[in-house]
Protein backbone atom coordinates (compact mmCIF):
# COMPACT_ATOMS: atom_id res chain seq x y z
CA UNK A 1 0.00 0.00 0.00
CA UNK A 2 1.21 3.48 -0.96
CA UNK A 3 1.45 6.40 1.23
CA UNK A 4 -0.16 8.54 -1.25
CA UNK A 5 -3.59 7.56 -0.72
CA UNK A 6 -3.38 7.84 3.13
CA UNK A 7 -2.28 11.08 2.60
CA UNK A 8 -5.68 11.63 0.40
CA UNK A 9 -7.29 10.50 2.90
CA UNK A 10 -6.87 12.32 5.75
CA UNK A 11 -7.15 16.04 3.35
CA UNK A 12 -10.40 14.64 2.43
CA UNK A 13 -11.03 13.92 6.78
CA UNK A 14 -10.11 17.50 7.17
CA UNK A 15 -11.76 19.45 4.34
CA UNK A 16 -15.02 17.00 4.68
CA UNK A 17 -15.19 16.81 0.59
CA UNK A 18 -13.78 14.80 -2.01
CA UNK A 19 -14.20 17.94 -4.31
CA UNK A 20 -12.23 20.68 -1.56
CA UNK A 21 -9.33 17.82 -1.33
CA UNK A 22 -8.73 17.42 -5.22
CA UNK A 23 -8.47 21.35 -5.42
CA UNK A 24 -6.30 21.46 -2.27
CA UNK A 25 -4.02 18.37 -3.74
CA UNK A 26 -3.93 19.45 -7.66
CA UNK A 27 -5.53 16.75 -8.70
CA UNK A 28 -8.64 15.76 -10.48
CA UNK A 29 -11.53 14.78 -8.81
CA UNK A 30 -11.50 11.42 -10.46
CA UNK A 31 -8.26 11.15 -9.60
CA UNK A 32 -9.29 11.45 -6.18
CA UNK A 33 -12.20 8.86 -6.07
CA UNK A 34 -9.60 6.70 -7.82
CA UNK A 35 -6.86 6.59 -5.06
CA UNK A 36 -10.09 6.05 -2.81
CA UNK A 37 -11.55 3.32 -4.76
CA UNK A 38 -8.27 1.45 -4.65
CA UNK A 39 -7.83 1.68 -1.21
CA UNK A 40 -10.88 0.92 -0.37
CA UNK A 41 -10.11 -2.64 -2.50
CA UNK A 42 -6.09 -3.02 -0.98
CA UNK A 43 -7.67 -2.77 2.89
CA UNK A 44 -11.01 -5.06 1.88
CA UNK A 45 -13.22 -2.85 3.35
CA UNK A 46 -15.55 0.40 2.22
CA UNK A 47 -14.51 3.57 4.03
CA UNK A 48 -17.20 6.23 2.95
CA UNK A 49 -20.83 6.14 3.26
CA UNK A 50 -21.84 6.75 -0.63
CA UNK A 51 -25.62 7.05 -0.44
CA UNK A 52 -24.83 10.66 0.80
CA UNK A 53 -23.75 13.67 -0.77
CA UNK A 54 -21.20 14.58 0.16
CA UNK A 55 -19.98 10.70 1.00
CA UNK A 56 -18.94 10.54 3.98
CA UNK A 57 -16.45 8.49 6.06
CA UNK A 58 -17.45 5.47 7.78
CA UNK A 59 -17.28 4.57 11.45
CA UNK A 60 -14.13 2.37 10.62
CA UNK A 61 -13.35 4.86 7.80
CA UNK A 62 -12.93 7.60 10.67
CA UNK A 63 -10.37 5.20 12.96
CA UNK A 64 -8.60 3.69 9.33
CA UNK A 65 -7.96 7.27 8.93
CA UNK A 66 -6.47 8.14 12.38
CA UNK A 67 -4.50 5.15 11.78
CA UNK A 68 -3.51 6.89 8.24
CA UNK A 69 -2.09 9.94 10.12
CA UNK A 70 0.01 7.54 12.41
CA UNK A 71 1.72 6.05 9.52
CA UNK A 72 2.19 9.00 7.43
CA UNK A 73 3.63 10.73 10.75
CA UNK A 74 6.02 7.56 11.22
CA UNK A 75 6.84 7.74 7.10
CA UNK A 76 8.28 11.45 8.33
CA UNK A 77 10.16 10.71 11.37
CA UNK A 78 12.09 7.82 9.31
CA UNK A 79 13.03 10.07 6.34
CA UNK A 80 14.28 12.55 9.39
CA UNK A 81 16.51 10.03 10.84
CA UNK A 82 17.77 9.00 7.70
CA UNK A 83 18.70 12.33 6.85
CA UNK A 84 22.34 13.01 6.00
CA UNK A 85 23.28 16.81 8.08
CA UNK A 86 23.49 19.75 5.81
CA UNK A 87 21.06 17.53 2.96
CA UNK A 88 17.94 17.41 1.91
CA UNK A 89 15.89 14.08 0.58
CA UNK A 90 12.62 12.60 0.70
CA UNK A 91 9.58 14.28 0.07
CA UNK A 92 8.38 17.45 1.37
CA UNK A 93 5.03 18.57 2.30
CA UNK A 94 5.31 22.54 1.38
CA UNK A 95 2.68 25.21 1.74
CA UNK A 96 3.19 28.96 0.68
CA UNK A 97 0.39 31.38 0.73
CA UNK A 98 -0.43 32.14 -2.80
CA UNK A 99 1.58 35.39 -3.92
CA UNK A 100 4.63 34.06 -2.07
CA UNK A 101 4.26 30.80 -4.66
CA UNK A 102 4.60 32.74 -7.59
CA UNK A 103 7.67 34.60 -6.48
CA UNK A 104 9.72 32.13 -4.44
CA UNK A 105 8.86 28.54 -5.37
CA UNK A 106 10.33 28.40 -8.74
CA UNK A 107 13.52 29.34 -7.77
CA UNK A 108 13.51 27.15 -4.40
CA UNK A 109 12.93 24.30 -6.74
CA UNK A 110 15.43 25.44 -9.44
CA UNK A 111 18.03 25.86 -6.75
CA UNK A 112 17.21 22.38 -5.13
CA UNK A 113 17.46 20.42 -8.16
CA UNK A 114 21.04 21.00 -8.32
CA UNK A 115 22.03 21.15 -4.47
CA UNK A 116 19.44 18.80 -3.21
CA UNK A 117 18.69 15.92 -6.34
CA UNK A 118 17.55 13.54 -3.77
CA UNK A 119 14.93 15.93 -2.55
CA UNK A 120 10.74 15.94 -3.90
CA UNK A 121 8.70 19.04 -3.07
CA UNK A 122 4.66 18.31 -3.18
CA UNK A 123 3.09 21.82 -2.52
CA UNK A 124 -0.14 23.51 -1.78
CA UNK A 125 -1.40 26.90 -1.15
CA UNK A 126 -3.48 28.48 0.99
CA UNK A 127 -4.38 31.22 3.63
CA UNK A 128 -1.68 31.97 6.13
CA UNK A 129 -3.78 30.98 9.37
CA UNK A 130 -4.67 27.47 8.48
CA UNK A 131 -1.16 26.63 6.63
CA UNK A 132 0.25 27.35 10.36
CA UNK A 133 -2.37 25.40 11.58
CA UNK A 134 -1.75 22.38 9.17
CA UNK A 135 2.32 22.24 9.94
CA UNK A 136 1.60 22.51 13.59
CA UNK A 137 -0.81 19.66 13.23
CA UNK A 138 1.86 17.15 11.41
CA UNK A 139 0.18 17.75 7.87
CA UNK A 140 2.31 20.01 6.16
CA UNK A 141 6.40 20.02 7.31
CA UNK A 142 6.97 23.86 6.29
CA UNK A 143 4.81 26.41 5.05
CA UNK A 144 6.39 29.89 3.75
CA UNK A 145 3.11 32.24 5.55
CA UNK A 146 2.60 36.31 6.23
CA UNK A 147 4.12 36.74 9.91
CA UNK A 148 1.90 38.22 12.47
CA UNK A 149 2.54 40.80 15.09
CA UNK A 150 4.09 38.18 17.83
CA UNK A 151 7.82 37.11 17.02
CA UNK A 152 8.01 33.16 17.44
CA UNK A 153 11.53 33.10 15.90
CA UNK A 154 10.71 32.07 12.26
CA UNK A 155 13.31 32.19 9.57
CA UNK A 156 12.43 35.48 7.54
CA UNK A 157 12.20 34.23 4.14
CA UNK A 158 11.09 38.20 2.78
CA UNK A 159 10.54 41.37 3.62
CA UNK A 160 7.77 43.93 1.36
CA UNK A 161 6.47 47.33 1.94
CA UNK A 162 3.03 47.24 1.82
CA UNK A 163 1.57 50.30 -0.42
CA UNK A 164 -1.86 52.01 -2.19
CA UNK A 165 -2.56 50.77 -5.64
CA UNK A 166 -4.52 53.46 -7.18
CA UNK A 167 -6.21 53.62 -10.41
CA UNK A 168 -4.61 55.57 -12.67
CA UNK A 169 -7.07 58.30 -13.39
CA UNK A 170 -6.48 58.53 -9.30
CA UNK A 171 -2.32 58.91 -8.79
CA UNK A 172 -2.43 62.44 -7.70
CA UNK A 173 -5.58 62.24 -5.67
CA UNK A 174 -4.97 62.58 -1.92
CA UNK A 175 -6.00 59.39 -0.26
CA UNK A 176 -8.76 60.92 2.04
CA UNK A 177 -10.13 61.96 -0.83
CA UNK A 178 -9.84 58.20 -2.46
CA UNK A 179 -11.55 57.20 0.70
CA UNK A 180 -14.35 59.03 0.33
CA UNK A 181 -14.63 58.54 -3.65
CA UNK A 182 -13.86 55.65 -4.50
CA UNK A 183 -14.37 51.40 -3.17
CA UNK A 184 -11.66 50.00 -0.84
CA UNK A 185 -11.06 46.59 -2.46
CA UNK A 186 -10.10 44.67 0.53
CA UNK A 187 -7.98 41.39 0.59
CA UNK A 188 -9.47 39.43 3.25
CA UNK A 189 -9.03 40.80 6.39
CA UNK A 190 -9.04 37.87 8.38
CA UNK A 191 -5.45 36.63 7.75
CA UNK A 192 -1.92 37.00 6.73
CA UNK A 193 -1.63 40.58 4.55
CA UNK A 194 -5.46 41.15 5.14
CA UNK A 195 -5.16 41.51 8.76
CA UNK A 196 -2.01 43.30 8.64
CA UNK A 197 -3.72 46.07 6.30
CA UNK A 198 -7.33 46.17 8.51
CA UNK A 199 -4.88 46.76 11.43
CA UNK A 200 -3.15 49.85 9.84
CA UNK A 201 -6.32 51.68 8.33
CA UNK A 202 -7.60 51.46 11.94
CA UNK A 203 -5.22 52.43 13.46
CA UNK A 204 -4.51 55.70 11.33
CA UNK A 205 -8.37 55.81 10.91
CA UNK A 206 -8.52 56.02 7.50
CA UNK A 207 -12.28 54.35 6.94
CA UNK A 208 -13.47 54.20 3.61
CA UNK A 209 -17.10 54.86 2.21
CA UNK A 210 -17.48 51.42 0.79
CA UNK A 211 -15.79 48.61 0.91
CA UNK A 212 -15.73 45.25 -1.17
CA UNK A 213 -13.63 41.94 0.18
CA UNK A 214 -12.03 39.59 -2.27
CA UNK A 215 -10.03 36.70 -1.08
CA UNK A 216 -8.08 36.97 -4.42
CA UNK A 217 -5.09 39.15 -5.00
CA UNK A 218 -5.22 38.79 -8.74
CA UNK A 219 -9.28 39.70 -8.72
CA UNK A 220 -8.30 43.05 -6.23
CA UNK A 221 -5.76 44.03 -8.55
CA UNK A 222 -7.48 44.01 -11.74
CA UNK A 223 -10.45 45.61 -9.89
CA UNK A 224 -7.70 48.56 -9.14
CA UNK A 225 -6.88 48.20 -13.01
CA UNK A 226 -10.32 48.47 -14.08
CA UNK A 227 -11.12 51.60 -12.05
CA UNK A 228 -13.52 50.24 -10.20
CA UNK A 229 -11.86 51.00 -6.68
CA UNK A 230 -8.23 51.46 -4.96
CA UNK A 231 -6.28 48.80 -2.78
CA UNK A 232 -3.26 48.41 -0.33
CA UNK A 233 -1.14 45.55 -1.37
CA UNK A 234 2.36 43.93 -1.25
CA UNK A 235 4.83 46.38 -3.67
CA UNK A 236 5.10 42.86 -5.62
CA UNK A 237 1.92 42.26 -5.80
CA UNK A 238 1.14 45.62 -7.18
CA UNK A 239 4.04 45.53 -9.71
CA UNK A 240 3.37 42.17 -10.69
CA UNK A 241 -0.67 42.38 -11.35
CA UNK A 242 -0.84 45.89 -12.26
CA UNK A 243 0.13 45.91 -15.67
CA UNK A 244 1.70 49.57 -16.09
CA UNK A 245 -2.22 50.79 -14.97
CA UNK A 246 -1.56 51.57 -11.71
CA UNK A 247 -0.37 53.37 -9.09
CA UNK A 248 1.72 53.00 -6.02
CA UNK A 249 1.81 54.69 -3.21
CA UNK A 250 3.68 54.35 0.08
CA UNK A 251 1.18 53.44 2.75
CA UNK A 252 2.69 55.25 5.62
CA UNK A 253 6.54 56.66 6.78
CA UNK A 254 8.23 54.37 8.34
CA UNK A 255 6.40 52.33 5.66
CA UNK A 256 4.54 49.31 6.81
CA UNK A 257 6.22 45.85 6.15
CA UNK A 258 4.95 42.41 5.84
CA UNK A 259 7.42 39.47 6.71
CA UNK A 260 7.26 36.30 4.57
CA UNK A 261 8.02 33.42 7.30
CA UNK A 262 9.03 30.18 7.60
CA UNK A 263 6.64 28.33 9.56
CA UNK A 264 8.37 24.50 10.59
CA UNK A 265 6.83 21.62 11.83
CA UNK A 266 9.96 19.91 14.34
CA UNK A 267 10.61 17.20 12.84
CA UNK A 268 12.38 18.89 10.26
CA UNK A 269 15.29 19.93 12.61
CA UNK A 270 16.81 16.53 12.04
CA UNK A 271 19.92 17.07 9.85
CA UNK A 272 19.45 20.95 9.95
CA UNK A 273 16.69 20.61 7.48
CA UNK A 274 14.81 23.53 8.33
CA UNK A 275 17.69 25.61 7.79
CA UNK A 276 18.68 24.39 4.57
CA UNK A 277 14.82 24.37 3.43
CA UNK A 278 15.34 28.11 4.24
CA UNK A 279 18.26 28.63 2.86
CA UNK A 280 16.87 27.55 -0.42
CA UNK A 281 13.92 29.99 0.20
CA UNK A 282 16.33 32.92 0.25
CA UNK A 283 18.79 31.89 -2.66
CA UNK A 284 17.45 34.70 -4.85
Amino acid sequence: MLNRPLATLVTIARTSSFQRAAHELNMTLSAVSMQMKTLEASLGVALFDRSTRPPQLTPLGREVELAARDVLAAEAKMTALVAEPGRLSGIYHIGFVPTASVRLAPGMLLHARAAHPEARFEMTTGLSDDLTRRVQAGELDAAVVTAKAEDRGQVIVAEEEIVWALPASHAETAIERCLEDLPFIQFIPATGIGSLIDAHLTDAGQAANEVIVIDSVEAVMECVRTGLGFTALPRPDVARYGGGHVASRSLSNPPLMRRLVLEQHPRLDAGDQGRELAKLLKSD
